[in-house]
Formats: structure tokens, C-alpha cells, sequence
């Protein structure tokens, strides 16, 4: 019979669930890594003893490029004789070249990570259909099961974005180290800098991801649309539903636009926001360096940092 709020309220009680849904609402959160973490054993993606060295000093190499270009605005006084200020400038183009040379073979490693982790998880995707019982695809949409698998080649990003969270936290630790080294007195508004930043990112999460979930869903209702027209167009010929169908598109359209629009307006907002609170926290830095009478060479890197580190954190 017609199931009972109480049975609705609680999907475990519908008598008419497969083992299979049943077992899917049961299982726990921690359970759905499983396949992940075994296809990044089987990609041999771990944190190498090499990459994140590298990585710490790609970022030590960012900071000390500002630190020496810092000083060539200087190098006039304390070089005067030209072969020295010659050896001065093939030394920065040494450094400049030794960092390319660095980054080159550590993206390609990533880039390799990402493949192999998309493989494997291909790999483990393929080994696991054919154990899945039909009742479960009857529970699922052939476009989302479609989506579903397109989408992993998202996860070939996943590596770079890993080292690229790491590059960024070594960058933040060694120009915060900098600011501190340039001028001790700044370690209060370097602190309140990073945690503003930090705190302002944490506090907009959800307020953004609501309104990248809404996207996402108005997303698939369209890819849905589009897969759904493609296998119905021969009734749809025959019935002349085109106009019909065209009108129900521009719907969904209008609906996924909105979604798009509201998510970009909430992202300029909370840019906006941030860059302001640390625009001033910026400001108040090197305005607290001018007043102690700091060189003009010293003025111009804490600003450069300064505007820098809140985009790190």
C-alpha cells in the first residue's frame, strides 16, 4: 500500500527499498573515501620526500626574486665598477633561470600524478559496474550516471591543486617570515592580516557554496534536457513538439542564468569585502614603516608583500 508519513520520514522504514539503496543510505561517509584512497595507492600518488621540497623552495625562490629585486634599485651604490654590476645582473638571470628549471620538471610530475590518479580511478570505475546490482541503476538517471563519469577527468586536477595549496602555504609562511625580517614591528598587523584573510575565506564558504549548488543543479537538469531530446526526437518530429521543446529549454535556460548570475554577484561581494578589510590592514602596514623612516627600497618591498599576502592566506 501508499507508505506512511512516518515510513516517509524515514526511508529505512519503505518496505519497497532494494538491499542495494538500503546499503547505500547506510553507508558511512568515511566509507565513500575508501576507492579514493585506494586508487591513489594504485596512481603511487603520496606526498613524495622530493615534491615538497621543491615546492618550498620554488616558493623561497619567489620571495627571495622580490628581495633582489629590492636591491638592484641600490645596486648603484654599493657597485661602482661596471664588471661588478655585470656580475651582479648574470647572477639574477641565474637565479631567474634556475627557478624555470625547477618548475618545469615539478608541473610535469604533477601533471603526471593527475593522469595516473584519473586512470586508476577509471580503472576502479570499469572493475565496479559489473557488481552493481540493476536495481540501482534503475535508481539513477542515465544522464547523472553519464555525468558522473565525465566528470572524473575533474579529478586529474586534484594533484596540481594539492601542490598548489602547498606552494601557496610555503609562500605565505616565508613572506610573512620577510615582512617580519624587514621591519619586526609589523609582526601584529602581519598576524591580523593572515587571520582576517583566513577567516574571511572560512566565513564566505557557505554562503558561496549554496549558490554553486543551485548552478550545479540547474547544470544537470540541462544536460538531462539535452540527453532525454536525443533519445525522444524521433517522437518529438513526430508529435511537432519542437516550439514545446524549445520553450521548455529557454526555461531551464533562464533559470541556470540566474543561478550563474547570483553566484558571480555573491563572489564579487565577498572579493570586495576581503579586499577591502585587508586593503586596509595594508595600508595601516606600510603607513606604520613610512612613519619609523624605512628606506625607500624597504618601503616598496613591504608594500609589495603586504598586498601579497593577504591573496596567499
Amino acid at each position: 500500500g501508499l507508505a506512511t508519513p512516518e515510513s516517509v520520514a524515514d526511508p529505512l522504514a519503505i518496505p519497497r527499498l532494494s538491499a542495494e539503496l538500503r546499503s547505500a543510505i547506510q553507508t558511512p561517509v568515511a566509507v565513500v573515501w575508501a576507492p579514493f584512497r585506494k586508487a591513489l595507492a594504485l596512481a603511487g600518488v603520496s606526498i613524495s620526500a622530493l615534491v615538497v621540497p621543491a615546492l618550498a623552495i620554488a616558493a623561497l625562490a619567489v620571495v627571495l626574486q622580490a628581495v633582489l629585486l629590492r636591491s638592484v634599485l641600490d645596486i648603484g651604490h654599493w657597485l661602482g665598477i661596471g664588471e661588478h654590476r655585470l656580475g651582479a645582473a648574470v647572477a639574477l638571470f641565474a637565479l631567474l633561470g634556475g627557478v624555470l628549471l625547477l618548475d618545469i620538471p615539478l608541473n610535469l610530475a604533477i601533471a603526471r600524478l593527475g593522469r595516473k590518479l584519473e586512470v586508476a580511478l577509471r580503472m576502479a570505475f570499469l572493475q565496479k559496474v559489473p557488481r552493481i546490482a540493476d536495481q540501482y541503476f534503475h535508481s539513477r538517471l542515465l544522464s547523472d550516471m553519464a555525468e558522473r563519469l565525465h566528470a572524473i577527468a575533474t579529478l586529474r586536477s586534484l594533484p596540481a591543486l594539492a601542490g598548489g595549496w602547498l606552494r601557496n602555504l610555503f609562500s605565505m609562511l616565508f613572506t610573512a617570515g620577510g615582512i617580519v625580517w624587514l621591519a619586526p614591528s609589523l609582526l601584529p598587523w602581519v598576524v591580523a592580516s593572515v587571520v582576517v584573510s583566513m577567516l574571511a575565506t572560512w566565513a564566505s564558504i557557505a554562503f558561496l557554496q549554496d549558490r554553486e549548488m543551485r548552478l550545479r543543479s540547474h547544470g544537470g537538469t540541462l544536460i538531462r534536457f539535452y540527453l532525454d531530446a536525443l533519445m525522444g526526437i524521433a517522437s518529438i518530429r513526430a508529435h511537432g513538439a519542437g516550439k514545446s521543446l524549445q520553450r521548455e529549454q529557454e526555461a531551464l535556460l533562464v533559470h541556470w542564468s540566474d543561478a550563474n548570475r547570483g553566484l558571480q554577484i555573491g563572489a564579487t561581494w565577498v572579493e570586495a569585502l576581503q579586499a577591502i578589510a585587508v586593503g586596509a590592514i595594508a595600508v595601516s602596514m606600510v603607513l606604520q614603516q613610512v612613519a619609523t623612516g624605512g628606506t625607500t627600497g624597504s618601503i616598496l618591498l613591504i608594500t609589495y608583500w603586504a598586498l601579497e599576502l593577504p591573496a596567499l592566506a
